[in-house]
């Protein structure tokens, strides 16, 4: 399946592509995504749980086998989902939804793919005292349909607005599974590593009391997801925020610094990306290394609508 360029990024992508064979710094990859997105049309015939509390917060990509699919995570008055968008010929379309948790966990954040298994973080948004980040492994049935596993539950329990779960990432470090879970606002980012079974508390990292004085900026923003990358033994997170007012959605790039306890954060670059058809990173922010070893970005639409739009900033081949 080929995505149409668009024109202000054909010269950053052609670029990349001659110097893919020097392998461009992750740092420089992210200078070069295009701001301007290509908008691919998103039609569904679905029951979508919604209501006035409802939006999409996460989005990502994957392929298995001869198939590629979005999974956008979301929220509504009753329960918490997970919407599978199945992508042919440049077009995309609902083939399912799974009901994540019904009440009072109704509110699905933002939400990773990482190893076969998708990270994703559901909170109790009435009481904002409780979450639970639940995994699952992906899989395709006999039917071509993505099939979900629950493997995993992460119980977060404690303060107002502290344990909630708007934004959740993963990654690998050596031999360790690490998830990272971003609270209310991402005002602190927890840190649990997998431990034979179980996943254990190992740090937070707050960026009030935390703030490095090598930062691009200084600036943190509430961020709607936090994804993670793997390059040249280093980890870097990228926080997705979205103004939809003004029509533009804002990436922070950050170097991950082990301590002996817990995490410090570099911030080493900083984007904003123009908005298409409804799409902002505040509904729904992800990130994707192609099959040619570069980045790509991905906004979703506040809501999945009968027909609506997901923006590809870059090229997902």
């Amino acid at each position: 399946m080929k995505i149409k360029k668009s024109s202000s990024g054909t010269i950053l992508l052609c670029l990349i592509a001659f110097l893919s064979k020097a392998q461009l710094s992750l740092i420089d990859q992210f200078r070069a995504i295009p701001s301007e997105p290509q908008a691919i049309s998103l039609t569904n015939s679905k029951h979508i749980p919604l209501g006035v509390r409802g939006h999409i917060q996460g989005i990502q990509y994957l392929t298995k086998g001869s198939r590629s699919y979005f999974i956008l995570s979301g929220s509504s008055n009753d329960s918490s989902y997970a919407a599978v968008i199945g992508l042919k010929d440049e077009k995309a379309t609902v083939d399912s939804i799974h009901i994540l948790l019904g009440p009072p966990f109704r509110h699905a954040g933002g939400c990773q793919i990482f190893e076969n298994e998708y990270f994703v973080g559901i909170e109790d948004n009435d009481s904002r005292k409780k979450s639970v980040i639940k995994t699952y492994n992906l899989d395709v049935n006999r039917q071509g349909a993505l099939t979900f596993e629950e493997h995993h539950n992460i119980f977060r329990n404690g303060d107002y607005e502290r344990v909630t779960a708007g934004a959740t990432g993963a990654f690998r470090l050596n031999k360790s599974s690490i998830v990272a879970v971003g609270n209310w606002d991402s005002r602190d980012i927890d840190f649990y590593e997998k431990m034979d079974t179980t996943y254990v508390f190992v740090g937070s990292f707050n960026p009030i009391t935390q703030k490095g004085k090598s930062w691009v900026k200084k600036e943190w923003l509430p961020y709607q997801n936090i994804n993670f990358i793997m390059m040249k033994g280093e980890v870097y997170m990228f926080g997705f925020y979205g103004n939809s007012a003004k029509r533009t959605s804002t990436v922070h790039m950050f170097r991950m610094i082990r301590k002996d306890e817990g995490w410090d954060f570099e911030k080493v670059a900083e984007r904003n990306f123009n908005d298409a058809k409804g799409c902002n990173m505040k509904s729904g922010g992800g990130v994707f290394m192609n099959p040619k070893g570069n980045l790509v970005f991905f906004a979703g639409p506040i809501h999945i609508e009968s027909n609506c739009n997901i923006a590809i900033y870059g090229d997902i081949e």
